[in-house]
């Protein structure tokens, strides 16, 4: 908002789930969309599709004089996929797992989100409002255990440091209609996407941001399980000790600073989560 941009959060669901409501009134989003507000959706299971989502997305940009920056959780893919095949064509079998209908239709589900995904790129391509797209999951679906290991060869509690991230890897792109260097092999935790997103556009970074920005430089990968630095090297759970003193100190220092960020909004520094920070 402080760059001029009109601010929307659109999940096509009910809005009483996780407190939403509440939680994006704090987030300081200008406006709330949820399912109600999809013109004529067309549904996949008993979810409103991606297709339409994106559909209210083309009639939002549309709408909006300015700048808009719109935060979109959609919902088609969403668990359990158990349950049935409404509007969705069974187009995928995974060899060796005929009887697992649970994976079949989340990859079914994959399969018309790309089909989806392709529908929203070619909609922007063309368009003369600068656009970036920043596309990303939250989590791997949950397919059971004995899917997962039946993919690793080996028991959960037998897998490697490695195939233990693997199991929190999601993929993730930005996609802009105007010219970017592009780069493969982006390996960062979700924690740190708003600030390579604040970048690739250009923005001013915050204070916050750039401690964000320091830690994609020497930890991009920092999480509940453990740590990867830039040269791939992996620290697991309980290999914490591992860390360098700098890295370290710059870990805790961003621990401590999302603490003050999320709970202690009496104590900021001033400017600090600001656009134009004095620091």
């Amino acid at each position: 908002q402080a760059l001029g941009y009109h601010t929307v959060s659109f999940h096509p669901y009910l809005a009483s789930g996780w407190n939403r409501t509440s939680v994006y009134s704090w987030m300081g989003f200008d406006r709330q969309m949820y399912r109600d507000d999809v013109v004529d959706p067309q549904y996949i299971r008993s979810y409103v599709s991606d297709q339409s989502d994106y559909e209210q997305l083309f009639r939002l940009t549309d709408e909006t004089d300015g700048p808009l920056f719109v935060f979109n959780v959609t919902m088609q893919n969403h668990s359990g996929y158990a349950q049935g095949w409404n509007h969705l064509e069974r187009t995928v079998e995974l060899a060796g797992q005929s009887g697992n209908g649970v994976a079949a239709q989340y990859f079914s589900l994959l399969r018309e989100s790309d089909r989806a995904i392709q529908a929203l790129i070619e909609h922007y391509q063309d368009s003369d409002e600068r656009t970036m797209i920043v596309f990303f999951g939250d989590h791997q679906p949950p397919l059971g255990n004995d899917f997962y290991e039946k993919l690793y060869g080996k028991k959960l509690d037998d897998r490697t440091t490695e195939e233990v991230f693997q199991q929190y890897e999601v993929p993730f792109f930005i996609w802009t209609n105007y010219d970017q260097p592009e780069r493969e092999g982006v390996v960062l935790s979700s924690n740190l996407l708003g600030t390579l997103t604040a970048q690739l556009a250009g923005f001013p970074l915050t204070g916050y941001q750039q401690l964000h920005s320091r830690l994609l430089d020497a930890l991009p990968v920092n999480t509940t399980v453990g740590f990867r630095r830039p040269d791939g090297t992996l620290l697991g759970e309980g290999e914490e000790s591992e860390l360098t003193e700098t890295e370290e100190r710059l870990y805790n220092d961003y621990r401590l600073m999302a603490y003050n960020h999320l709970f202690d909004e009496k104590a900021h520094p001033e400017g600090y989560f600001g656009p134009d920070p004095a620091v």
